[in-house]
């Protein structure tokens, strides 16, 4: 029986994509622990260089002067409401 081309083409690419997606499947599992690595480390070199900037920042002795006069106004603040709460 001889089948119409665009049947004979259909179904060659169907199995093409059936092959390509099962060959995608089965190496999933060597991807997954690669990808979990590599967003777990950019997640905390992000935060390691956030934590570096933000402690050369609060060195500057600007920011001590201010941070000298706030603390002690926060600490108030917070005291308070912890009395108001009880």
């Amino acid at each position: 029986m001889t089948q119409h081309p665009s049947v004979v083409s259909f179904r060659n690419n169907v199995h093409s994509n059936y092959i390509n997606y099962m060959d995608q499947l089965t190496s999933l599992p060597q991807k997954v622990p690669n990808m979990a690595d590599t967003y777990t480390s950019a997640i905390y070199g992000a935060r390691d260089s956030l934590s570096a900037s933000l402690n050369s920042v609060l060195k500057r002795d600007d920011i001590k002067y201010a941070k000298s006069y706030v603390d002690p106004l926060y600490f108030q603040v917070i005291l308070s409401k912890r009395e108001n709460s009880y």
